[in-house]
């Protein structure tokens, strides 16, 4: 890599010192850049309500026009230091005259600087810093379906075995208001209540929580939200004539609840963090070019980085698999969430292929359905796991346990699980339980588990009584 202070003088120079630094600008660098467009509103008027549907089709709504011009700053040590940047036009409104007030749109889509040749090892990397397009365009309708654009730094075109490597880092901020009911609503990020401990100092009681109302007019509420996305990109050419794409992307919000713990203020909702796999496969075909891409996407905040596409949605089927067992998916409850009531009908159609037991259900609501899942199956599962352990530990056969694994199930046909639930722990009989704890002595781990099972128990079977 280049020296440091040739990094610092190239800066310098290309901010301050342009003429000095060999800029070269002229018709081809001054319009040559890394994104022009334009595209003229001829459309159907059936299109008008769905702008964009059918894109370069010809259903486009508005006039849009970008530039991306760019100059050469510094060329300096077989290093090549540019300055690129993209401004647009758009107008949705046809006539003879136009103005800023809502009918023209102007934007500078780009501002960024890159530098390429700076690694001897590598001469064809090019890093960036500043705004930039970093997106994947699904060409004949004008979206892109993979949008990580933003201001940030990055590297691409970097060697890595046979193939390239792309990755950067970008940041982007949304609004964010505030919660001034108990229930919160998932579309607010925080809450007016306070809890407290106090016994009369209470406005509302959930359960055997108590909350206070706080005043949080007074307060500086933020205004937007940071949402911090690390891309990473690689591909290469197996054979000729194809390529294959990997790429991960990790989006991390910004939490505030330390930020404004000041206030008293808290999250109403833990904002997750969102993860998207992609696999994608290019090759020549009839004398172009074909792509199918597969996306793994967990976390609901991984929306955000579909860039434009014009619908989303979710098909959530609860059951855990495993390679070598055959379902039947029909019995499986498929959850569906949507965007659009177009996208809740295609993806509700797909649903009832797949099963007959398909149900609407928003993504909070989904965080609650996942986790009682990881109670009733993981959880489950794993104490499964730890009864083999014990019985192997004494030469007992494990399969001895499949009737009662079996009937404990059937149960809850027609009870529900604190009313089918038996045991020490349900009467606290201390004697038995302590025996057993003594059992696991030399097993503190186990022991652990089943102190904390046994009062879990114990505490739902009085909180049953104290209903009734």
């Amino acid at each position: 890599m280049k020296k440091v202070n040739l990094l610092a003088a190239a800066v310098v120079a290309a901010t301050f010192m342009v003429p000095a630094a060999n800029a070269t600008i002229n018709a081809d660098t001054a319009l040559k850049g890394d994104v022009s467009c334009f595209r003229a509103a001829v459309f159907s008027k059936h299109f008008d309500s769905n702008p964009n549907d059918v894109g370069r089709l010809g259903n486009e709504n508005d006039l849009y026009i970008e530039l991306a011009p760019g100059v050469t700053l510094a060329e300096i040590d077989n290093t090549v230091w540019d300055f690129r940047t993209s401004f647009a036009m758009q107008s949705r409104k046809q006539g003879a005259w136009q103005d800023t007030n809502g009918d023209l749109t102007f934007a500078n889509t780009q501002a960024f600087m890159r530098v390429s040749g700076l690694f001897d090892f590598d001469p064809g990397a090019v890093l960036w810093v500043g705004k930039k397009y970093v997106r994947s365009d699904s060409f004949i309708t004008d979206q892109f379906w993979r949008n990580v654009s933003g201001n940030g730094v990055g590297i691409e075109n970097l060697s890595l075995g046979s193939g390239k490597l792309r990755a950067n880092w970008t940041r982007r901020d949304s609004s964010a208001t505030f919660d001034s009911t108990l229930d919160n609503d998932a579309k607010f990020k925080y809450t007016e209540y306070k809890e407290v401990t106090d016994d009369k100092a209470y406005d509302v009681k959930v359960g055997s929580k108590k909350y206070k109302k706080v005043d949080v007019s007074s307060a500086i509420s933020p205004s937007d939200i940071s949402t911090n996305i690390f891309d990473i990109d690689y591909n290469f050419a197996p054979v000729d004539g194809t390529n294959l794409d990997f790429g991960y992307t990790v989006i991390v919000p910004q939490r505030y609840s330390s930020e404004y713990s000041s206030w008293n203020y808290k999250l109403a909702h833990d904002i997750s963090n969102g993860h998207i796999f992609t696999l994608g496969f290019g090759e020549a075909l009839l004398g172009g070019w074909n792509e199918t891409y597969v996306r793994y996407i967990t976390g609901s905040t991984a929306f955000s980085v579909f860039g434009d596409v014009k619908y989303k949605a979710v098909l959530y089927p609860l059951q855990t698999f495993s390679k070598t067992r055959k379902l039947e998916f029909q019995e499986i409850p498929v959850f569906v969430e949507a965007d659009s009531p177009h996208a809740s009908k295609v993806v509700c159609s797909i649903a009832n292929l797949i099963s007959k037991k398909v149900s609407s259900l928003d993504s909070e609501k989904r965080k609650y359905l996942h986790l009682s899942a990881v109670f009733a199956n993981n959880f489950v599962n794993h104490c499964f796991a730890l009864a083999y352990k014990l019985l192997d530990n004494k030469g007992i056969e494990p399969q001895s346990l499949f009737p009662l694994i079996d009937e404990t199930v059937k149960k809850l046909n027609g009870l529900s699980p604190i009313e089918a639930q038996t045991g020490p722990a349900v009467r606290w009989d201390e004697n038995v339980i302590e025996k057993q704890k003594a059992l696991l002595s030399e097993m503190p781990e186990l022991q652990e588990v089943y102190e904390t099972m046994t009062q879990s128990i114990h505490r739902l079977q009085i909180e049953k009584k104290g209903s009734e």
